[in-house]
Parts: C-alpha cells; structure tokens; sequence
C-alpha cells in the first residue's frame, strides 16, 4: 500500500447522496462557456474565442467565432441566438 492511501481515516467520513437536479422543461437551463484564446486558422480570421451555450434538457448547442470577449458581445449573442428563439430561461450557470 503506498504513502498516500494510507493518509486519512476513511471510517470517520460519511456517505452523502449526490442529488442532480435536471431541468423539467426544454430551454429553462443554459450553460455558457468561452474557449481561447486559440491559435488564428486562416489569413484573414481574426476570431481567437469560441462562445459556447448549450440547453441542458435537449443538449441544443449554439456556438459563435469571436474576436473578443467582452461583455457587450456576449450579452448580444444572448440576446440574438437565445432570447428571440428559445423565450427567457429560468437559470444559467458558467465553467471557467
């Protein structure tokens, strides 16, 4: 058995149940993440970040090429893929 196993008492930690709460209705919950800085593909892309949302019910992803992340481009890609279509979602979380 090595070093590291053998730190802690594992007897004196107790068992929680881990409880996942899904979404009851399609579009209510959506995860937002940006991906970048990555490397430039082409001569004339200038897009160094991925914006990344996707609908926790029906796994929908909706993603944009941006030059910048910044709040305002962010709020209007919301505002643009995801309000007018899918109506207001209860709940959003982000991965950093």
């Amino acid at each position: 058995m090595s070093k590291n196993r053998r730190i802690g008492n594992s007897k004196s930690c107790k068992a929680v149940t881990l409880v996942t709460s899904f979404p009851k209705d399609p579009f209510m919950k959506w995860g937002l993440d940006f991906v970048g800085p990555i490397k430039q593909v082409g001569r004339y892309t200038r897009n160094e970040y991925i914006l990344v949302t996707r609908d926790y019910a029906t796994k929908w992803v909706e993603a944009r090429a941006l030059r910048i992340n910044i709040v305002i481009i962010t709020t209007n890609f919301l505002h643009e893929c995801i309000l007018t279509r899918f109506g207001c979602h209860r709940s959003r979380s982000s991965f950093h």
